[in-house]
């Protein structure tokens, strides 16, 4: 298993010429850089003539390029994905904090303030968290 990004560093520490010349083209960054690679090696060359089939052909550079943007559509997606599920688990964690403060303070809650806890804003949340520090009653807690 190659990994690119390290593949730079990893090749100064490496004897094997195969697994270095495989290493450096793979690796290239211009046509001049494969060039070079592809003279010294006719298995890269080889590889550097099936490429530049490749790209010559119209059909395959598209299917390459759709695979590349859906890669990062999906990418992109999975980090809203997350950044949603992050805000999600941290609105739940607190209403389950205050949710247990109130209890500790006032007894069993009623079903209906439990549930109004549940569907709570963050901003609500904070707001009730900070009352029932001073409240006498659920009451003053979540006056409005």
């Amino acid at each position: 298993m190659l990994e690119l990004p390290k593949l730079r560093t990893a090749l100064d520490q490496n004897d094997e010429p195969s697994l270095m010349a495989w290493g450096k083209f793979l690796a290239a960054t211009s046509d001049e850089e494969l060039e070079t690679l592809a003279m010294q090696n006719p298995v890269l060359r080889q590889a550097k003539d099936a490429l530049d089939r490749l790209s010559a052909d119209d059909e395959a550079r598209m299917r390459a390029e759709q695979r590349e943007m859906a890669q990062i559509s999906y990418e992109l997606d999975m980090g809203v994905v997350w950044r949603e599920g992050k805000a999600e688990g941290k609105a739940e964690g607190k209403a389950e904090l205050v949710q247990r403060q109130l209890t500790l303070k006032f007894g069993e809650l009623p079903q209906d303030i439990r549930e109004q806890i549940a569907g709570a804003t963050e901003t609500e949340l904070l707001r009730w968290s900070e009352r029932l520090l001073t409240a006498a009653s659920l009451n003053e807690v979540f006056a409005t």
